[in-house]
């Protein structure tokens, strides 16, 4: 019987943490969305490395972070995908490369996307579109 109780003791700590770490009482909630890189009109070459740096900044704390890159060009197709649940307090950095491929000049757009935890939450979003020619 001293196990089971101590089971549940630890069970009901565990509970309480996790319902703790994710409120979602916040209502005042803006995130700002700053896209450093790529700018909007920038140039790429096909085979070289672009990179991307999105500054998130928010009074409160920044929960799901979206990033993606489309290929307008090529029906919307979209070529990197990042989405994940971040957890920041009041700051977040995106810093990541990838390596976009055309086989002819194409017109690219990059969405940076900020969410709360609920459906009806807001949904702050900003873009940029660029260019890759064709080597």
């Amino acid at each position: 019987m001293k196990h089971f109780k101590i089971f549940l003791l630890v069970l009901a700590v565990f509970a309480l943490v996790f319902s703790a770490s994710c409120k979602k009482d916040h209502t005042d909630e803006t995130v700002n969305i700053e896209i450093e890189e790529p700018t909007e009109g920038m140039v790429a070459i096909s085979g070289d490395s672009l990179h991307m740096h999105i500054h998130y900044t928010s009074d409160d704390m920044i929960h799901n972070v979206l990033v993606k890159v489309y290929n307008e060009t090529n029906n919307d197709e979209v070529v990197f995908n990042f989405e994940e649940h971040v957890h920041a307090d009041g700051e977040y950095l995106f810093h990541e490369h990838m390596v976009p491929n055309v086989t002819q000049d194409s017109e690219f757009r990059l969405e940076a996307q900020a969410s709360g935890h609920a459906d009806g939450d807001f949904i702050y979003k900003e873009e940029v579109h660029f260019h890759v020619h064709a080597q």
